[in-house]
């Protein structure tokens, strides 16, 4: 009670609610949102005490039959997340709480089960649905309670409620709630994909990747290019991410109060303000909340309230990201997600290798020198051993080598068949290899050259040994051939990539193909389908629901009895591949069993015919 009373009378609470996105797909849902729960304080042990996500499902809008787990006395207290190949979709940090948490429920001798140290996540596919039926979702977020400082407290879970209008049975869902059919894209539709279908370099010499993922097709717009640009902030890489458009808000003023723009993260200096007559409005008249995305008057009188105004701006939809280990929650926009994975400076083994390439038996290996011990600091720079002639004389040196490097003994120099050049950037270097090539005055296969600083105290970049085969004739390169020897790269200030995106679109032509894939479903209607929704009360059965499915954007669907009598019309006109049918004429009345025939029209494309039985 003490401690209710210091924290004003606010009780242990849980993680604010995710907001939560579920997208359709065929035989799959899609599911993602933000990360608002994770950095929130309990108001009564003000700790940051978030521990991770569960994700419930059900066909059932009350979520009953999630809550399964019951406490001492038998009643429903707990919800059960869904499982997908018996893996629970449940995601928790990675830290000391995990299992059954070591408080129960006062008065409930139940305990919440934490997780198993899985790691968070933001996205999440699930695979386990069948199309065309009716499936709700919520995201929930929890916390790992408190133990500590003679407080136990159990953990608390964020709710999960969908409200239902007693009257007109309308759905309300919470910012952590939605509903969602499975099924396909809308027949002749393309999905929405980036141009060129990568994401293209337009400065720095960075190896790491940056790749989109597309989990909204209906939201990606067709034609935008988009800039990824990388600083510095605090000494630590960070990027953003800029729509190359500009948008276009029309406000009514509210005076000295901000008013709300469509897009948060605003960039400044790109905004500009006009009045109802078009005339630009002097910046000093306004104020801006560029984080928030919200305007004001700067003084009384300024931006008069009731005016309107335009309201020009650009936005960054990623604002100083340092996601750089393809972490899944940078925010969505426009249907997308950006992913960014870096790489550490160091040699890349990996992408290096022969690109003009004879016959040679020769093997290549990086390496971090070994027979120089000195300070060993890779720099961002490829290099290519470049091959000449690999003749030799009578005595078995090079006959017409194309370098010199620096061997252990001062004055003395190895030649060598080769050369290396700097091929990223201007800098010089020198070469130096190993012995005994001091006695010899030459390169020969198993000698490691390692490049290192050009003058004064010496730094190594990279240790090269080129091998010959244990046993049998050496084949030597040819003259011309070409090994690089590249590095890896992070991201650094000055870095900047670009990406156009492609909406997803509907052509007439690839529907006319998929016209004969229209059908019923389920066919024949035997009493019930397995797609209906169940009813309120146990004692009564939910709506009649007959699908048409692969279904264009746009059509029209006619049900006609045997003799031709029209029996319903159904207009479609949206982004499913389906349309459901209650199984009732256009007058509201029930059908008598038998075979019906349907007639599906096609604006610009055709038609289909086909029939369905009815048995009751």
């Amino acid at each position: 009670s003490q401690r209710i009373l210091e924290a004003n009378y606010r009780f242990a609470q849980p993680p604010p609610k995710p907001n939560v996105t579920v997208i359709p797909g065929d035989h799959r849902v899609t599911l993602y949102w933000d990360n608002v729960s994770e950095n929130s304080v309990d108001p009564l042990t003000a700790v940051n005490d978030f521990e991770g996500y569960k994700i419930y499902r059900s066909e059932d809008p009350t979520f009953a039959d999630v809550f399964t787990i019951t406490d001492a006395n038998g009643t429903p207290f707990l919800g059960k997340p869904l499982l997908q190949n018996g893996i629970p979709a449940q995601f928790d940090l990675i830290n000391e709480w995990e299992g059954l948490h070591p408080v129960e429920y006062l008065g409930r001798g139940v305990k919440y089960q934490l997780g198993s140290n899985t790691g968070l996540v933001h996205q999440y596919v699930d695979s386990s649905v069948t199309n065309g039926k009716t499936y709700y979702y919520a995201v929930v977020s929890y916390d790992h309670g408190f133990d500590s400082l003679g407080v136990e407290l159990p953990p608390t879970e964020s709710q999960a409620v969908i409200l239902k209008d007693p009257i007109t049975g309308e759905l309300t869902y919470d910012v952590n709630t939605a509903a969602v059919i499975p099924g396909p894209p809308p027949s002749g539709v393309s999905r929405a994909s980036l141009s060129d279908n990568n994401v293209q370099r337009l400065t720095g010499i960075s190896t790491g990747t940056i790749s989109t993922e597309i989990l909204n097709d209906e939201a990606v717009p067709d034609g935008r290019k988009y800039l990824v640009s990388f600083a510095t902030k605090n000494s630590a890489t960070v990027y953003n991410v800029q729509p190359l458009t500009y948008i276009s808000d029309k406000i009514v003023s509210n005076d000295t109060f901000f008013v709300s723009l469509s897009y948060k993260n605003i960039i400044i200096d790109s905004t500009e303000v006009l009045d109802a007559s078009g005339n630009v409005v002097p910046p000093a008249n306004y104020v801006i909340d560029a984080e928030k995305g919200r305007i004001r008057g700067s003084s009384e009188g300024s931006l008069p309230a009731g005016a309107t105004f335009e309201v020009r701006y650009e936005y960054n939809a990623v604002l100083e990201s340092h996601r750089l280990a393809n972490e899944d929650d940078n925010p969505v926009f426009d249907g997308m997600r950006v992913f960014v994975q870096d790489e550490p400076l160091g040699i890349d083994s990996v992408r290096s290798g022969w690109v003009v390439r004879n016959k040679t038996n020769l093997t290549v290996r990086l390496q971090k020198p070994v027979a120089l011990i000195q300070a060993f600091t890779p720099i961002p720079v490829d290099f290519e051993i470049r091959w000449g002639s690999t003749d030799t004389t009578a005595t078995g040196a090079w006959l017409a080598p194309s370098d010199s490097f620096q061997t252990s003994v001062g004055g003395k120099y190895a030649k060598a068949p080769f050369k290396i050049f700097n091929v990223t950037d201007g800098r010089t270097f020198r070469v130096f290899c190993a012995n005994p090539a001091a006695t010899d005055g030459m390169w020969k296969p198993g000698r490691e050259v390692i490049i290192l600083t050009p003058s004064g105290a010496i730094t190594t970049y990279m240790g090269i040994v080129i091998s010959a085969p244990a046993s049998g004739a050496v084949i030597y390169p040819a003259q011309g051939d070409v090994y690089v020897a590249k590095t890896t790269r992070p991201f650094s200030a000055g870095d900047t990539y670009s990406f156009q995106t492609r909406a997803a679109t509907y052509t007439a032509a690839a529907a006319a193909s998929d016209l004969d894939k229209i059908c019923v479903v389920p066919n024949p209607y035997v009493v019930y389908s397995d797609l209906e929704s169940p009813a309120a009360l146990a004692t009564r059965r939910g709506e009649n629901k007959l699908q048409f499915r692969n279904l264009p954007p746009k059509c029209t669907i006619r049900i006609y009895t045997m003799v031709g009598e029209l029996v319903d019309t159904i207009q479609k006109d949206d982004m499913n591949s389906f349309a459901d049918w209650d199984v009732l004429s256009y007058e509201g009345q029930r059908l008598a069993y038998g075979i019906y025939i349907y007639h599906v029209e096609v604006p610009g494309v055709g038609s289909k015919i086909g029939r369905f039985g009815l048995i009751k």
